[in-house]
């Protein structure tokens, strides 16, 4: 749980928020309507990263032998979940209708081209060091999911 929530907190800003950066830019260029949304959800990953941190420094102490309550857990933890939830909600019913309708095949392979070189630390052909045990745990399971429909 460590390591996801490791990942959850740090790949946003690996990949994930600087390709939206490129896609709100566009977004507000042609529609300036979605500047106060687009704001918003900038403010938002900030606050998102900073609630997966204190989960990962709560689950760290755990890890390390602190004694840490269940009720501190939970509340660290569900209150990332509820924010990340807002936030989706918000990117799916205001920024991805306006990103079909705005950005063209065009907009999608420059943004593409823009972060092709950014690497994603599970699922990359470079594994980062501390994702290597979580992308061993993933693979496994895909296996076990596999044989089991067969």
């Amino acid at each position: 749980m460590l390591d996801i929530m490791y990942y959850m907190a740090h790949y946003p800003d690996t990949l994930h928020h600087p390709k939206e950066d490129i896609v709100f830019a566009r977004i507000k260029l042609r529609d300036a309507s979605a500047s106060a949304t687009i704001e918003e959800l900038t403010t938002q990953h900030t606050q998102l990263r900073e609630m997966g941190e204190a989960i990962v420094r709560v689950l760290d102490d755990v890890v390390n032998g602190s004694i840490t309550s269940r009720e501190r857990m939970e509340a660290t933890a569900r209150a990332y979940v509820a924010g990340l939830r807002a936030h989706m909600r918000t990117e799916e019913s205001e920024i991805l209708p306006r990103a079909a309708r705005l950005l063209s095949e065009s907009d999608w392979t420059e943004i593409g081209a823009a972060i092709a070189n950014f690497d994603a630390p599970v699922f990359s052909s470079q594994v980062h060091e501390r994702y290597a045990r979580l992308r061993e745990q993933i693979n496994r399971q895909v296996l076990a999911d596999r044989a089991m429909v067969r």
